[in-house]
């Protein structure tokens, strides 16, 4: 839902197209903040459950901070950049989510 909402507010100039792209990217942030945190939990041993809780907090807070600055900045010079930027952004994420992990952590059974 993340991905399609970006690209229909990058590629689209209608009031409608960007209220259903930010429902999209609202509905699409929602779900995937918990499962990111959950994932990267389940993904590391007790002992590291609290750099990893921390390192999920402050990866949305920088991207706070930096993704206004690069947008504007994109903006600033073409337009559709700041958009189509964040589409590339998030495709490239996505397809290093879809890498299998080479030594997963053994499951707690």
């Amino acid at each position: 839902m993340l991905l399609v909402g970006t690209v229909i507010i990058s590629a689209l100039d209608s009031w409608e197209a960007v209220l259903t792209s930010m429902v999209l990217i609202g509905a699409g942030l929602g779900l995937l903040m918990p499962a990111v945190a959950a994932g990267a939990s389940l993904a590391v041993g007790p002992k590291e459950q609290g750099g990893v809780s921390g390192l999920v907090s402050a990866c949305p807070a920088a991207g706070f901070v930096l993704g206004p600055i690069s947008g504007g900045f994109l903006y600033q010079y073409y337009q559709p950049a700041a958009g189509w930027g964040a589409v590339v952004i998030l495709l490239i994420v996505f397809v290093a989510t879809l890498k299998p992990l080479r030594n997963p952590a053994p499951s707690a059974a």
